[in-house]
């Protein structure tokens, strides 16, 4: 081979390993993203479905400190007097 041919097999060869080596980290990659943004996003999905409340109800789970502070405070066991 000449020494033109040689290089130009030599790049040929350097840009199908970058292409394979891309496609490899590429696949990788997104798994790692996709864990991330799962984790990242978790807190405030699940602060919004339990401010929300169950599919079908109109109460919340868990109330508000705002609503929970408008609300009268009842003992669990009242005294007999």
């Amino acid at each position: 081979m000449s020494g033109v041919t040689s290089t130009v097999v030599g790049l040929g060869i350097a840009a199908v390993l970058t292409v394979l080596l891309f496609g490899a980290a590429f696949w990788f990659i997104i798994p790692i993203v996709f864990v991330v943004l799962l984790v990242v996003l978790a807190g405030p999905v699940l602060r919004f479905v339990a401010e929300r409340g169950a599919p079908g109800t109109d109460e919340p789970d868990v109330p508000s400190t705002r609503e929970a502070s408008h609300e009268p405070v009842e003992p669990r066991h009242p005294t007999e007097q």
